[in-house]
Order: C-alpha cells, then structure tokens, then sequence
C-alpha cells in the first residue's frame, strides 16, 4: 500500500515537472519566436513600403526635381518639408547606420534585404513548428503519465 502512495507521489512529482518545462521552457521559447516573426514580418512590410514608394518616385521625379512632402517625426507629429534633390535616398541598413543611395541601388538593396528576411522567417517558422512538436511529445508524455496512475485499481496496484 505504500509503494502504491509512492509511486503515485513520484508520478504526480513527474507531471509537475513536465507542466513546469512546458509553461516556462517550451511556451516562453514558442512566444520568443513569435515575437521575432513579428518583428521580421514588420520590417519585410517596411522595405516594400519603402520599394513602393521609390518606384513612385522614380516615376514621378525622374530627373531628381524638388519635392515637397510631409514627414513623420516621431508618434504620428508630421511636418512639411521639401528635398532639393530626388535622384539619391537614405536608407537605414540595420545597426542604426543610414546609407546613401540611387533609387536603383536602394531597390537592389531591398531586393537582397528582403531576401534575408524571408529566410529568416521560414527558419522561424521551422522554429516554431520543432517547438510545437516538442510540446506535443511532452504533453503525450504528460497524458500517459496520467494514464499510469489513474488507469490503475487503487488497491490492487493493476
């Protein structure tokens, strides 16, 4: 009788731990990843802004004629403002660093970006599914557990 009780202490001790490793090891790790696929996805949507707007520009401004625009500052505060010379664009490289380019430069350099980017969130995506499954296979762990110890007779042990 209390091999039984110990048995069913160990195995409910085994099914907290395996809880515990998927609440704070393997749902933190998946929400990690989402997060950067989040944050992939937001810059990939960026740069084709940023390509859209330059094809727009290349053919409203092909000779590099001045501009007038209004430009964000910062929490949605605009201003007016007018660019002298259309035919070069600063674009932010990554790092804080803004580069200056031609608008065919800048496309390349989207072009290769975005690339990246897109290898970077199937790679997350593959991140996330190998998380997924680990789950699965913990929590089909966790399920037999529990089918060890309430599939048995309480007095027999079988």
């Amino acid at each position: 009788m209390a091999d039984a009780s110990e048995e069913k202490s160990d195995i409910q001790e085994k099914v907290l731990k395996y809880e515990e490793f998927i609440d704070k090891r393997l749902r933190k790790d998946l929400e990690a990843v989402y997060k950067a696929q989040e944050d992939v996805y937001t810059k990939i949507n960026e740069y084709t802004q940023l390509k859209t707007t330059i094809k727009q520009l290349q053919n409203s401004h092909p000779k590099g004629e001045k501009l007038k625009t209004t430009v964000d500052l910062g929490t949605n505060f605009y201003c007016e403002a007018e660019v002298a010379d259309t035919s070069m664009i600063y674009v932010a490289v990554g790092f804080g660093f803004y580069v200056q380019f031609t608008f065919d430069e800048a496309l390349n350099f989207i072009e290769k970006k975005c690339g990246i980017l897109n290898s970077t969130a199937k790679r997350l995506c593959k991140d996330a599914a190998k998380i997924k499954a680990h789950m699965k296979v913990v929590l089909g762990g966790l399920q037999e557990l529990q089918n060890i110890s309430f599939g048995k007779d309480d007095e027999t042990g079988y």
